[in-house]
């Protein structure tokens, strides 16, 4: 998954990412391709929430796991400094690893309003959620 951010002089959240193996967030590298700089996120073998989610149905348990999972991860980003308003929220930038983890993407150029885009996440379930009472 590839990210375009504005083009300045890394910041310390992004030195802190690269040199760390912080939980629950996806690890990138930086790249700059035709003259603009992209975060490149390693998502080899990850499955998306919006796929997941299409694939399996939506139940309580995966819910559950998905709020806990925004939990720790605010909870690690504090350990390390980091803004919990860079966390890019979307049906399609949290992930489910091989291992069964979920792990976010964490855009240290800023991602916009938390709460909008917490609300896309969960009118996107909400969705699956009607279309799966409407099969009954």
């Amino acid at each position: 998954m590839i990210v375009e951010v504005p083009d300045e002089a890394a910041s310390y959240e992004e030195r802190m990412m690269r040199r760390n193996e912080i939980p629950f967030l996806l690890s990138f590298r930086r790249m700059k391709v035709n003259g603009k700089v992209q975060l490149w996120y390693d998502i080899t073998g990850m499955e998306s929430l919006q796929d997941r989610m299409r694939r399996q149905g939506v139940c309580a348990k995966g819910l559950m796991e998905v709020i806990e999972c925004l939990n720790g991860a605010c909870e690690e980003m504090r350990r390390y400094l980091l803004w919990q308003e860079h966390i890019y929220l979307s049906p399609d930038t949290i992930f489910f690893g091989y291992d069964g983890k979920i792990r976010l993407c964490y855009c240290p150029a800023g991602s916009g309003d938390p709460f909008g885009q917490m609300r896309e996440v969960m009118e996107f379930v909400l969705t699956l959620v009607e279309e799966g009472q409407e099969e009954k």
